[in-house]
């Protein structure tokens, strides 16, 4: 874990959160490493009714994951959008990661709706570019 607290979410994820770019968030930003190293920077963002005064604000890993923890809070997930998109890391994020000059990297954001179509989550990761593959496969339903 690198930092768990209430601040403000970018102006995309705020949208994506439906709620006013200055209003604060509940977020948890966490380093993934493989091997000792740095492969992916995710920073998930919660809606203050939502994680306000729960668990997803206190600073402890969440072993079950932010996703159990929001179920057990009684919140269901219906669906998902992603948006992938790939980019020049920031000074900080290439210090973070470990980048070399010139490694791009790729940012999945995952976006969680309930049943009642309210986000309940938006995870922001940034992959090291040149130490990933990503691979999609979709099935139409009944097949």
């Amino acid at each position: 874990m690198l930092d768990v607290g209430m601040g403000d979410a970018p102006s995309d994820v705020a949208a994506w959160l439906d709620i006013k770019p200055e209003e604060q968030v509940v977020y948890r930003q966490r380093l993934q490493l493989v091997n000792d190293e740095p492969v992916v920077l995710s920073t998930s963002y919660f809606p203050p009714w939502l994680a306000k005064g729960t668990r997803l604000q206190q600073r402890k890993a969440l072993p079950e994951g932010p996703d159990t923890a929001i179920e057990n809070l009684g919140y269901r997930f219906a669906r998902v959008i992603e948006v992938v998109s790939a980019r020049m890391p920031t000074p900080d994020e290439a210090r973070i990661l470990r980048l070399a000059p010139g490694t791009p990297v790729v940012r999945l954001l995952h976006i969680d709706y309930d049943p009642d179509d309210r986000p309940l989550q938006v995870a922001d990761d940034l992959y090291v570019g040149d130490r990933h593959e990503f691979v999609f496969e979709w099935q139409e339903p009944g097949q």
